[in-house]
C-alpha cells in the first residue's frame, strides 16, 4: 500500500527542487571585490599575509636594470635568482612572457623621489599583472606607484580583479605617484587568480614596491551559479523521476 499520494510527492519535489534553488543563492559570490586603502584593517583581517619584496640586487640611485617577464621563482636575470621570488605568485607585464618587460629601478629614478627597489613595467600604456599561478589568493594587497622620465610621476591607474573566469569581478581607480605609499588592499568571497594594474598614460611606468597576499588551501572555488544549477537540475530531473516511478509502481498495483 502506497503510504503517499500522488500530490504528496509532487509537492515534496518541488520543495527539494525549491531548497536546491535557495542554496544555489546563497553560494553565489558577492557582486564585487572589497577595497581597502588601510594597512592596518586588510593586516588585522588576515593575519597568515606573506610579503614579498624586490630587494634582490642594489640598485645604484636614479639607474634601472631590466628584467624578464615573468618574474617568478624560476626567474635567473640580472634582477632575480631562482627562488628569490615565492612560488605562489608571479608578475607579468601585458601577460606576456618575453625579454626586458619590466624594470628594477633604483631610488630617485629622474629625481622622482621614488624609494629604492621597485619592481615597474618598462613600458607606458600596459598592464602590469600580479598573478597565482597555483593557490589562488584569498587576499592581496600592496604599495603601488610609478616612475617617469625627466618628471616626477603622479597618475590614475585602474586596479581589475580577476578569479578562474575572464570575468571582472572587481575594478577601482586609485591616484598613484612616484612615492609609491598608496596601500590597496583587496579581498573577496572567491579565491582571486589575478589582479591587473593598468595605465594608459603615456610615459607613466606603473608597478609596486611591495606585495602581501595570502593564498588559500584549495585551489578549487565554491561551486559558481551554473554548477549550483545544474545540481538543482538534476535533483529535480531525480525527484520528477521518482515521482513517476511510484505512480507506475501505483497503476501496476
Amino acid at each position: 500500500m502506497n503510504i503517499f499520494t500522488s500530490r504528496d510527492l509532487l509537492r515534496k519535489a518541488r520543495l527539494l527542487v525549491c531548497a536546491f534553488l535557495v542554496l544555489a543563492v546563497l553560494a553565489l559570490p558577492s557582486t564585487a571585490a572589497e577595497f581597502t586603502s588601510s594597512f592596518d584593517e586588510f593586516a588585522a583581517e588576515n593575519p597568515a599575509l606573506i610579503l614579498q619584496r624586490f630587494n634582490s640586487q642594489t640598485i645604484t640611485p636614479g639607474q634601472f636594470i631590466n628584467c624578464n617577464s615573468p618574474v617568478s621563482s624560476a626567474s635567473n636575470d640580472q634582477c632575480f635568482t631562482p627562488g628569490f621570488i615565492n612560488p605562489a605568485i608571479a608578475f607579468f607585464v601585458n601577460q606576456l612572457q618575453a625579454t626586458d618587460l619590466f624594470a628594477l629601478v633604483g631610488s630617485n629614478y629622474s629625481g622622482g623621489g621614488n624609494p629604492p627597489n621597485v619592481l615597474v613595467s618598462s613600458f607606458d600604456a600596459t598592464s602590469f599583472d600580479i598573478v597565482f599561478p597555483f593557490r589562488k589568493a584569498k587576499a592581496v594587497g600592496f604599495e603601488v606607484g610609478c616612475v617617469s622620465d625627466g618628471t616626477a610621476c603622479s597618475s590614475e591607474v585602474t586596479v581589475r580583479v580577476f578569479g578562474d573566469e575572464p570575468n571582472v569581478i572587481g575594478e577601482t581607480t586609485i591616484q598613484v605617484s612616484a612615492q609609491f605609499d598608496t596601500f590597496l588592499g583587496i579581498e573577496y568571497t572567491e579565491p582571486i587568480r589575478r589582479v591587473s594594474i593598468i595605465t594608459e598614460s603615456q610615459n607613466v611606468f606603473q608597478g609596486v614596491e611591495r606585495v602581501w597576499f595570502e593564498v588559500g588551501t584549495d585551489v578549487n572555488p565554491i561551486p559558481t551559479l551554473s554548477e549550483w544549477g545544474m545540481i538543482a537540475a538534476a535533483a529535480g530531473l531525480a525527484m520528477i523521476g521518482a515521482f513517476y516511478a511510484m505512480r507506475r509502481r501505483k497503476a501496476s498495483a
